[in-house]
């Protein structure tokens, strides 16, 4: 589908909220009301694919945590675990793989990033603009309709 104002929040409690009530791993999410411009079910399907990632790198007495947050122009949506070290990429984004992460990413004018994460697992960063691409486009052209 188009990219189209999403509220993230909601999208990050509802695949949270899906998740944790069937694993021991502790799932929490951290975000305040943000909308950006994705589509809204190839998010929900990346976001899934990277907590459930997350939660079996973490292992059941593990810890994920997802967090959203805006900067410079992205919400961006940080999923860290306290999983042993970051194996390889692929243990992040398991089900759907890397390559379609990325082409889902892409296609709403995202990206994805994969590093070393702040609770001494993995973090996978989810970038999503908080503007419409068209708007991006006359703005840096200087056109006014």
């Amino acid at each position: 589908g188009p990219a189209a104002p999403v509220r993230l929040d909601l999208v990050a409690a509802e695949v949270v909220e899906a998740i944790a009530p069937a694993t021991t791993t502790r799932v929490r999410v951290r975000a305040r009301e943000l909308s950006a411009y994705a589509d809204r079910l190839a998010y929900w399907r990346v976001l899934r694919n990277v907590v459930q990632n997350a939660v079996r790198a973490a292992g059941p007495r593990g810890l994920v945590e997802v967090t959203l947050a805006v900067e410079d122009g992205w919400a961006v949506t940080r999923v860290d675990d306290d999983g042993p070290g970051l194996n390889a990429a692929a243990a992040r984004t398991g089900g759907l793989g890397l390559s379609i992460v990325r082409d889902l990413t892409a296609g709403w004018g995202g990206g994805v990033r994969i590093e070393s994460g702040p609770l001494g697992g993995g973090r996978v960063v989810l970038l999503t603009p908080v503007h419409a691409a068209a708007t991006r486009e006359n703005n840096r052209e200087g056109a006014v309709r």
